[in-house]
């Protein structure tokens, strides 16, 4: 082991992690264990999450009994010597109970603001938005929703364009996926893939555009939302995106269905045709982010967490 034997307690922070911490509660020091748990690590929950990204996701009988065993033994041997669970979002507390059988601590992370400086922004002007996306490609980021939202104000004569910035080699083919769709839409005209950008571009590009979109379902937080209020982005964000916990529709975002691109292009048209929505969005959404969601607020739930798993 090369974790230092002169520890009062573990915090493993999302998967692989935690058996760590079990492993090291058992042969070396049994110190209390405070698990961060970012996504369930159960292969039951992954064949819940195929099902939600693809209707058409399978797994074969003698697979699913085998994943029980499997699951079985990890509940038992790495996840029941965790004192306490800590989840983003409420929708994980909720996952917790029903694929572990275990309580959790909804603990919220932050960012730091001051890497995502306010940029004042006049209203995008009518018939004109620029769109922005952000994250590693993943079947959940739900771009297509983006993109047929898009098609549908180019149809309506509205200028939009949209650019999705993120990493493509995790998922190859669901990128390939997204850019055949843009092709058979016939707006690569409009839609830009960036790729992977530094974090000064990234920042820029939350500066730049006029509405970031989070369609995400399902999402167990995104930072990213929270990244662009800082900057003064409003953003349309999905229900189905942990995110949209903390937000209120219409007083610091728009928030929308998941899966429903005509619902995004409602908002999207609702924010070019009220400027004082649009304005009132950037200044509070970054309002919102200072007051609720700075690193401080987290490092004290994180303590209280701390605390209780001491006291086991």
């Amino acid at each position: 082991m090369r974790i230092d034997r002169d520890i009062d307690l573990l915090q493993p922070h999302d998967q692989v992690s935690y058996r760590v911490a079990a492993y090291y509660k058992k042969r070396v020091k049994n110190v209390p264990s405070a698990w961060m748990m970012n996504d369930v690590p159960t292969r039951a929950y992954a064949a819940w999450y195929g099902r939600r990204v693809n209707p058409d996701f399978r797994v074969a009988f003698i697979k699913r009994v085998t994943h029980w065993f499997m699951d079985a033994y990890d509940l038992y041997q790495f996840i029941r010597p965790q004192e306490q669970i800590a989840v983003l979002a409420e929708s994980d507390r909720r996952n917790a109970q029903k694929f572990l059988g275990r309580d959790a601590a909804v603990v919220r992370s932050g960012i730091d603001v001051r890497a995502f400086p306010y940029a004042e922004r006049k209203p995008p002007v009518a018939g004109r938005v620029s769109l922005l996306a952000a994250g590693i490609f993943m079947r959940h980021r739900r771009l297509e929703d983006a993109i047929a939202a898009v098609k549908i104000l180019t149809d309506r004569g509205v200028h939009a364009s949209l650019t999705i910035i993120g990493d493509q080699e995790n998922d190859k083919k669901y990128a390939e996926e997204i850019k055949t769709l843009v092709r058979v839409k016939k707006i690569g005209d409009r839609v830009f893939f960036s790729g992977r950008v530094s974090e000064e571009e990234l920042v820029r590009a939350y500066q730049r555009h006029d509405i970031f979109l989070f369609p995400n379902d399902p999402q167990t937080w995104g930072l990213a939302v929270f990244e662009a209020m800082a900057c003064g982005t409003p953003v349309i964000v999905s229900r189905g995106a942990g995110a949209h916990e903390v937000l209120t529709d219409r007083e610091n975002a728009l928030l929308v269905q998941p899966q429903a691109p005509r619902e995004i292009v409602a908002a999207v048209e609702a924010l070019v045709r009220d400027p004082a929505l649009y304005s009132m969005l950037s200044r509070r959404g970054r309002a919102f982010v200072e007051e609720r969601l700075g690193w401080d607020k987290y490092a004290d739930a994180m303590e209280a967490l701390f605390r209780r798993a001491m006291m086991k």
